[in-house]
């Protein structure tokens, strides 16, 4: 029983890809990084399925690979 009671569901509406690209540009202005262009983000945010935790992978993938290449 008290395994059922931390079990709670939430149910919410995917944002859309227009939502993630905002955001997704918001995220890697803020490192700086700002020339990647729209379709590539809309390519990652589609193959990620609108999955958060698979987008914010693939922005950290670019972000340290973005470091990479100035170090």
């Amino acid at each position: 029983r008290g395994v059922l009671s931390r079990s709670i569901c939430f149910e919410f509406n995917m944002p859309t890809s227009a939502r993630w690209l905002t955001r997704c540009k918001s995220i890697l202005s803020d490192y700086n990084i700002t020339k990647v262009h729209d379709t590539d983000l809309l390519k990652i945010i589609s193959l990620c399925n609108g999955d958060t935790r698979k987008i914010m992978n693939a922005l950290k993938r670019l972000i340290v690979k973005s470091y990479r290449k100035v170090a």
